[in-house]
Order: C-alpha cells, then sequence, then structure tokens
C-alpha cells in the first residue's frame, strides 16, 4: 500500500526538482485526504464482509476551492497509488477546458502520450513524471468518449441529401460552418474507406502494412481525431443552425468512424484513462461493461454531475430524420414520390407494408408538427409574424388538443417501430444502409417508449404521481415518473421532434455508488462547491441525497481550505447605466446598448493606460464581437470563432509581449493562465457581463403544476421565480470560477473591472468570495465610475463609426511595432458579417 511518505516525498522533493512550487497549505492537505481515502479503499477490500455482492468501495467527497491546486493534487497520489499496487485509475470530467489542462489539448486532439521531458506542461505530464522519478514505471495513459462524441459521415450526409431536396438555403457564416462541416465527414469518410480497403488484404503482406502504418501516422497526425467536440472547439462551439452533436453521432452497432474504434481498442490497454462524466453515465447505464474495469475513480467537477445527467437525458424524437433515413434505405418506401395504395398493398402482402406505413404515418406526423408550428406562430394579412420571437417549445399540459394529438402519434409511431423491427426484412438486413436503420429505430423506440411515461411530469393531475424523496433506491420504477415530454422545433426548416426530459437524472450516477465489485476500490468525489452545486440548478436536494449515498459525515474531512490566498488591489466598475441588452430582436439576435457598449470600450482603455497584462471574460462571442465594432487597439488580443484561433495562442501571446489584454469567453473555469515559471501573468481581470443561465420553459412548468398539486397560490409565479433565482445562483457560481482566473496562489495580486452595472448591487457582490465582500465598502479599493460611457477619453486609435470589417480585422491582426506579422485569416471576413 502506498504510504504517505511517498505522497509527502513527490511534493517535498521532486516536484520543487521540477521547478513547480507547492502550495503547502492547501494542495499538500488535499493530496493526503486523497491518500487517506485510497489506503481506505484498499484496507476495505481486504476485510470481510457478509454481502454476497462484496465490499461497497470507499468514498470520498472532497471540496477545495480555486485555487487550491486540486488536479495535481488527485493525480499524483492517485497515480503514484496504480504503479505501486496494479489495477487501473479512470479520471471524468465535464469541460473542454479541464480536458485540455489534465492531458493537453495537443495530446488529447492528437492522441498521444503527455510527456513532460519533450515541454509538455498539462498536469498529467507532470503527475506521469513524478511517478516516474519516483517508482521508475512508466504508466499508460488515454482518453476516451462514447460513440455519439465521434461524427458519423453517413449522418452528415444524410443531412445533406435531405437539405438538398428541401432546397434548404443556408447564407453567409451558416452556410460556410454547413460545408466546413461536410468537409471534415469527407475527410473522416475517407479514412474509414482507406482501413476497410487495407482490412481485405492479407496479414502477412508487407506493402499492406506498410500502407496501415501510414494510415495510422495520419490518423495520429489528425488535429481532430473524428470528435465532434474537437471541430465545434475549432468553430466557437457551433454547428450549422438548426443541427445537434446528436444528429451527427455515432448510432450503436453502427462503426463508420475509425477514429472512434482506435481509441476504444487502446483504452483498453490504458492505467490511467480520461473520459467525461456523460461517458461515465452511460457505461453505468449499460451495466459497467463499456468500459474497462477500474480500481479507483476520480469524479471532477463533480458539482456538475447533476446538470451534464440532465442534459443527456434530454432525448429529441425526430420523426423528420427517421424518415430520410428509411427512405435511404428501402427507396421504394417513399410514398410520396410512388403514391403506394397502402391498402392494396395490404392485400398483396407486400414484405414492405410496414415500412410503407411507417413512412406514412411520418409523413402526417411532420404535417401535423407544421400546423401545430403555423398556429404557434401567427402572421397578419401581409405575412409578417404577429410574434416578437418565433414559439420553438411548447410544453405538454393537461386537455389541450396538442397533447392530445401529441401522445396519440407517440403511440402509433411506437406501434409502427414494433411491426417495422418485428418484418423478416429487417431481421435479415446486411446492408450497411438497413443496418443503420435499423440502429436509429431501435433507439427511437425506446425513446418513444420513455415518452409513455413522460406526461404525469407535465400534468396537474399526473404531479402526485412524482417521487420527490430521498429514500428511494436508483432502481425505484418511479423514477421514470420524473419525466417531462414537450415539443420543439429548429430553426432551420422548422425541424420537428418530440422532446422527453429527465428533471432528476442525476440519480443515476447514484448506481455506481451502489455497485460493488472486486476491483473498484475508490470513489472521489471533488470540486470547489460540492456542498452547494450551482449546476444542478439549485436541487440541493440531489445533492444531499447523492451524498447521503456515500455515507460522509456532514463535518470535517470534506472541506480544504486555503488559508492564504491572493488580494484584490482595487475594484474598478461601472456603478451606473443602461443594461447589456434593450430587447430582443425578431431573429432572436440580442440588441446592445450602445452605452453600455461604450462603457465598457472606456474601461477596456483604461487598463491598457496601466501598462500591464489583463484578461477579460466575456459571456460570449457576441459580446466580442459587440465591443470590437468600431473600436480596436493593436494591444487587445480578441478571441473571436475563427478557426485558427484558440485561447491557448491568446495566452502564449501575452507571455511573448505581443499583446497586453487578452478578450475570451472560453476560459471562465478550469483554466491556469500563468507565465512560464508558474507565477502570476495577469494583473487584471475583467468581466464584460453577468453569465445569468437561460430560462427553461420544460422546467418551469412542471415545477409550475408541482406546486400547484402541492396546494400552493400562484404557482406559475413561484416557479419562474424560483428558476430565475437558481439560473442567477447559478451565474453567480460562474462568477467565482472566473475569478480564479486571476488568483491562483497566496502571491498573486489583481485588479478587478466590472464592466456590467448589475455586478455592483448587493445581491451580486455575493458573486465574490466573502473574504473579498468588504472591499465594495472600502474607498481605498472600490473605485465606482459613474461618468458618461459615451466618450471615451485617451482612445488609442479607435475607429470611427463606418469603418470597413476588412480593415477592423486587419488592424486586429496586426502585431505591435517591430513584432513579426502573422498570416491573415481569410475566414474572418464572413464570420464578422454575420455578427455585425
Amino acid at each position: 500500500m502506498m504510504s504517505r511518505d511517498t505522497v509527502q516525498q513527490a511534493f517535498d522533493t521532486i516536484l520543487p526538482a521540477m521547478g513547480f512550487t507547492v502550495r503547502r497549505d492547501a494542495q499538500y492537505q488535499y493530496a493526503m485526504m486523497v491518500q487517506d481515502k485510497l489506503n481506505l479503499g484498499e484496507q476495505i477490500a481486504a476485510s470481510e464482509t457478509d454481502d454476497p455482492r462484496g465490499a461497497r468501495p470507499a468514498f470520498g467527497a472532497i471540496e477545495a476551492g480555486t485555487g487550491t491546486g486540486k488536479t495535481l493534487g488527485y493525480l499524483i497520489p492517485v497515480l503514484l497509488h496504480i504503479a505501486e499496487t496494479g489495477g487501473r485509475a479512470r479520471i471524468t470530467t465535464h469541460t473542454l477546458a479541464l480536458q485540455d489542462q489534465i492531458y493537453g489539448r495537443r495530446s488529447l486532439y492528437a492522441d498521444q502520450q503527455p510527456n513532460f521531458t519533450k515541454g509538455d506542461r498539462s498536469d498529467m505530464a507532470i503527475a506521469l513524471e513524478v511517478v516516474k522519478r519516483l517508482t521508475g514505471k512508466v504508466l499508460a495513459t488515454g482518453f476516451r468518449k462514447g460513440r455519439q462524441a465521434y461524427v458519423s459521415p453517413v449522418a452528415v450526409q444524410e443531412i445533406v441529401d435531405a437539405e438538398k431536396k428541401d432546397k434548404v438555403k443556408r447564407v453567409g457564416a451558416d452556410l460556410k460552418l454547413f460545408r466546413d462541416l461536410q468537409k471534415w465527414a469527407k475527410k473522416v469518410q475517407d479514412f474509414q474507406d482507406r482501413q476497410d480497403a487495407l482490412a481485405t488484404k492479407a496479414k502477412d503482406d508487407t506493402e499492406s502494412k506498410d500502407s496501415s502504418d501510414a494510415l495510422s501516422r495520419d490518423m495520429a497526425a489528425d488535429s481532430m481525431q473524428g470528435l465532434i467536440s474537437a471541430f465545434m472547439d475549432a468553430h466557437d462551439g457551433r454547428l450549422p443552425n438548426g443541427i445537434l452533436a446528436s444528429d451527427i453521432g455515432m448510432v450503436p452497432t453502427v462503426q463508420d468512424n475509425p477514429f472512434h474504434r482506435r481509441h476504444a481498442g487502446a483504452s483498453d490497454e490504458c492505467d490511467v484513462l480520461v473520459i467525461s462524466h456523460a461517458l461515465a453515465l452511460f457505461d453505468l447505464q449499460r451495466g459497467r461493461n463499456l468500459l474497462p474495469p477500474t480500481k479507483v475513480i476520480v469524479h471532477d467537477e463533480a458539482d456538475t454531475l447533476a446538470g451534464v445527467a440532465e442534459m443527456y437525458a434530454r432525448k429529441k424524437i425526430r420523426p423528420g430524420i427517421l424518415r430520410h433515413i428509411l427512405r435511404k434505405a428501402y427507396p421504394k418506401c417513399d410514398t410520396e414520390a410512388v403514391h403506394f395504395d397502402l391498402d392494396k398493398a395490404r392485400h398483396e402482402g407486400n414484405p414492405l407494408l410496414p415500412f410503407l406505413h411507417l413512412d406514412s404515418l411520418l409523413t402526417e406526423i411532420l404535417g401535423w408538427f407544421h400546423a401545430e408550428y403555423q398556429k404557434a406562430n401567427p402572421v397578419d394579412d401581409q405575412g409578417l409574424p404577429v410574434l416578437e420571437s418565433p414559439v420553438s417549445e411548447v410544453m405538454l399540459d393537461d386537455k389541450t388538443i396538442l397533447t392530445t394529438s401529441a401522445l396519440e402519434y407517440i403511440r402509433m409511431l411506437t406501434a409502427a417501430l414494433e411491426n417495422v423491427m418485428d418484418s423478416p426484412v429487417l431481421k435479415n438486413a446486411t446492408d450497411m444502409q438497413e443496418m443503420r436503420f435499423l440502429a436509429v429505430a431501435q433507439q427511437m423506440h425506446a425513446a418513444l417508449r420513455a415518452a409513455h411515461q413522460a406526461f404525469p411530469a407535465n400534468s396537474e393531475f399526473g404531479a402526485r404521481h412524482l417521487s420527490l424523496g430521498l429514500d428511494g433506491l436508483p432502481k425505484d420504477p418511479r423514477e421514470s415518473a420524473h419525466l417531462a415530454l414537450g415539443v420543439s422545433w429548429t430553426p432551420i426548416r422548422q425541424f420537428p421532434s418530440f422532446e422527453v426530459v429527465n428533471l432528476y437524472a442525476s440519480r443515476m450516477f447514484s448506481k455506481e455508488w451502489f455497485f460493488k465489485s472486486e476491483e473498484l476500490k475508490t470513489v472521489i468525489l471533488t470540486s470547489a462547491t460540492l456542498r452547494t452545486p450551482a449546476a444542478a440548478r439549485g436541487k440541493t436536494t440531489e445533492w444531499d441525497y447523492m451524498t447521503r449515498l456515500l455515507g460522509m459525515p456532514a463535518g470535517s474531512g470534506r472541506h480544504v481550505v486555503v488559508k492564504q490566498f491572493g488580494q484584490i488591489a482595487r475594484i474598478h466598475a461601472i456603478t451606473e447605466g443602461a443594461k447589456p441588452f434593450l430587447k430582443t430582436s425578431d431573429n432572436a439576435e440580442p440588441q446592445y446598448d450602445p452605452e453600455w457598449i461604450a462603457g465598457a470600450q472606456a474601461m477596456l482603455l483604461d487598463m491598457l493606460a496601466t501598462g500591464e497584462r489583463g484578461l477579460v471574460l466575456a459571456a460570449s462571442f457576441r459580446d466580442v464581437y459587440a465591443v470590437m465594432e468600431n473600436f480596436a487597439d493593436p494591444r487587445i488580443w480578441w478571441q473571436t470563432d475563427s478557426q485558427s484561433m484558440h485561447w491557448r495562442e491568446g495566452a502564449e501571446s501575452l507571455r511573448l509581449g505581443e499583446h497586453q489584454i487578452m478578450v475570451t469567453p472560453s476560459v471562465w473555469a478550469g483554466a491556469n493562465i500563468r507565465d512560464a515559471n508558474g507565477g502570476q501573468l495577469i494583473r487584471h481581470l475583467g468581466f464584460f457581463r453577468a453569465p445569468i443561465a437561460a430560462e427553461d420553459p420544460v422546467e418551469e412548468k412542471a415545477l409550475a403544476n408541482f406546486l400547484r398539486w402541492k396546494g400552493l397560490d400562484h404557482a406559475e409565479e413561484t416557479a419562474k421565480v424560483t428558476l430565475q433565482n437558481i439560473a442567477g445562483h447559478a451565474g453567480k457560481h460562474r462568477m467565482t470560477q472566473g475569478l480564479g482566473r486571476g488568483i491562483r496562489s497566496a502571491s498573486d495580486i489583481i485588479e478587478v473591472w466590472l464592466m456590467d452595472p448589475r455586478l455592483c448591487r448587493t445581491d451580486w457582490q455575493a458573486t465574490f468570495p466573502e473574504r473579498f465582500r468588504g472591499l465594495f465598502a472600502d474607498p481605498s479599493v472600490f473605485r465606482p465610475i459613474r461618468r458618461s460611457t459615451s466618450t471615451a477619453s485617451g482612445a488609442v486609435r479607435p475607429f470611427p463609426k463606418g469603418s470597413s470589417t476588412s480593415a477592423i480585422l486587419k488592424h486586429l491582426k496586426s502585431p505591435l511595432p517591430g513584432k513579426p506579422k502573422k498570416k491573415q485569416d481569410k475566414n474572418q471576413q464572413d464570420k464578422r458579417k454575420r455578427a455585425s
């Protein structure tokens, strides 16, 4: 068993020898807590138990705030433990930024081992080097994502074909993004075709081996590795309008992405595996037969488990996609094209009759969806929309025609799919298109069965079936009553779907905590906010439910306190002025208040005047474009949604002195921006706008029905206010995380710039850690700005109104005098036109 002395040696001797400073008061304390849980897990496993399912793993829920150094704090003891005792470790995370920090973006997307000796300074590379120096062992690491995380070229082509048939016209930046997606999917398909061709050659064929090695090198060098997240990471987290990641992901039983096969095979041999929370949840639902057995599991960012489960459990049932795949697999079943007589086909015993009936029903459902959209979005006599914003989602409720029709169509579609799947034609399917149709039909059938059980959560009558107590086991059959049902449309083609939402999906994770195994010894949950997980949208009872299963005491042992923290030297704040938005326009684009934009620009100029480096966090790329408009300075690095711009490049630009300020929406959490030696890089930290989460009409309606069933008056108003408060709490949580980008150690001293007037309100001052809240009342620290924000004094080469987009972008890309010029990004002009 690995001793505490070994872990102490790692922090006291090895890390300093590698050039790192250990945060003794917090990081070392945290690492020892992790080590104690690992030792406890081994002791429990060695003890006798009367439970036939085996010993229950040891659990630890360790909360440690920003600046503690949690990642290395758990990686070093866990990896040392695995190196000494054998077995595997698994790390699960939520955000891409934290995956970057743990594994390194280059290693993650290029499928390479993190290597400290080659200049890699990711946390995994550092921990692996510590293990090597202490034990002499080299651990194998890897990452793994689920099937739907990998693009399916067939699915992308299906969408392309469907839009051509429907004569959909995309324009501007959306058109370019759509074409980029199509080109990328074609590249992945080419890889797959080449691999399939090589597989047909003899194993002893030298030419085949050489070709296979060359293809393997090509795949390793691919920057996206077939991952939808990598494509989105290079495109501002976006996909083309109307397309979801689930629409273009792989489906079970169909293998059409070579990268998935490569990563899945390699993960079986890894000592340490990095995965997402979503894949961990999917593994639990599959009965733990998807991922290799493991000894130690660490859920980092554990406060987001509930939120991830809810997102994962939100199912869209799209009849349009199913009809398109059906017609591609069985062209003769296009009832609109061939005008089949169903009665005649039934009389003649046509073997395709179930498919013909399904196609006819799907066509009828799509027509119904279109008619309901027209009812929900009326137009005037001139054909102009009556509503300011289109209705894109409707919560199904009691005793409405829409609800009655939706439930009936769900019942009919379920029965039609069952008939198709029982057909001998489909049972004997061997063609790729037929196999894909079967996989999609099976997925949709399972979602429709869930939809049958979903309606009680929507209805006032059915709300009594909700089981919100904390004593039921995860396999309690009443958990199905936590589902809600709605209908929705996407912006492109009014693409319709039935939507099923699991309101308390986080309880699915507790299956792991009941799991008994000879292999699993320790489960550790950790984050900065375990006790009040904001990502659970205020559902603290859910977290209480899960931590109760852990058997964790409510007292000490859970919280690591940072005794020495950095300081805020000054708070600059706009205390008066208009809100960031005036209203939402017809196309759902936010309309920014010019006074707020001018105020943000003026504060940027004040920050520049200090001559010190700064980081400004935006709520979205729209914010970045809004403040950029008619204003620029060569000392500012703006992260736009260009493929060629990643926030790490901006951080490197700050280190090299090429720019003074970085403006980005990408690093609110999970990013450690330091100088080359690990010291403080950022002196100034700015916030454009308070990040408040969007309201969820499905959750609001379900909560209102539940409150009404409980006999509460004004249920709708109470539900709305409750969820608004929850959204505000989540926004404050994100603000606290953002503050942690500037203060990472006890020696850090920063100045904070608040460009949103709401952030000076008393309730929003709770955004700051308690030790900083008194600074707002300290006149030597708090600097209120009440001047007119329409005049930006001290401007450095501001752009006059009317400047061309190309001129602004050229100026933005211009390096400081004396610095080498960088290649211009030809894609920027279209993207700026879209935003402006």
